[in-house]
């Protein structure tokens, strides 16, 4: 187990350099197009057009390296969550497999079922699972494009007004959300959890609804601030078939 603690840690690592990397590279497009944009107003000559397009060819490039960076993130992701569920397994005691996962692989069952099983039951769930959200994030890049000051905070955890994790009073255990919208004043406007088309989440959402009420009403956006969810945004649950 402390090889796979080591690779995990090693794989957070890499998704926290690609993130920052990814972060840098946005900031220095917006500050490059603002610039350019500001340097417009008092000088306009043909030299001014002839930096535009250098400009244009440097914006070019960084959504070229965005786009690569955001694929890596992708397998890195799906890497990282495979081990968390394969860590979260523990056959000597009667814990379900995963405090947010569609299986319906219960505890009750683990007695009779080798490790072996379990673990690739949990790897194929949450593969099936990404692939999911996967499919959505694109969709939501869509219609919530960031050229237009929205922004999209992937599996975030419901936090209290100091950033800290709070936990649901009957089972003591977090939740997360699959993706978290904000517009550009940085309100909450979207929770977004993505499932199967038969999966039952009622028993999630009475989950979040208690750990809502015990102060758990902020979320820690992709960029490190802290937001706090309006009462009136609920979890919407988006059902999607793998084809």
């Amino acid at each position: 187990m402390s090889g796979i603690q080591t690779s995990s840690q090693a794989i957070r690592e890499a998704i926290s350099v690609c993130g920052s990397a990814i972060d840098t590279l946005r900031v220095t497009q917006r500050g490059m197009q603002s610039k350019y944009i500001e340097a417009g107003k008092d000088w306009n000559d043909s030299k001014y057009q002839e930096l535009g397009a250098v400009v244009d060819e440097c914006n070019q490039s960084i959504k070229k390296a965005l786009r690569e960076l955001e694929t890596c993130l992708v397998p890195l992701k799906n890497m990282e969550n495979s081990i968390d569920e394969y860590e979260s397994v523990n056959i000597n005691s009667n814990v379900s497999v995963s405090n947010d996962s569609d299986s319906s692989f219960h505890a009750d069952n683990y007695d009779s079922i080798s490790m072996d099983a379990q673990v690739h039951h949990v790897v194929k769930n949450k593969e099936e699972g990404l692939r999911r959200e996967h499919f959505v994030e694109l969709e939501l890049f869509d219609l919530f494009p960031e050229a237009e000051g929205y922004f999209i905070t992937r599996e975030a955890h419901f936090r209290d007004s100091s950033g800290s994790r709070v936990h649901d009073p009957e089972s003591e255990t977090g939740r997360r959300i699959d993706f978290v919208v904000t517009n550009r004043d940085g309100v909450i406007i979207d929770l977004i959890e993505v499932t199967s088309k038969t999966s039952d989440k009622t028993r999630q959402l009475a989950k979040e609804e208690r750990i809502r009420n015990a102060g758990g009403n902020y979320i820690m956006l992709r960029d490190g601030r802290l937001a706090e969810i309006p009462g009136s945004v609920r979890t919407k649950i988006v059902r999607r078939e793998l084809v």
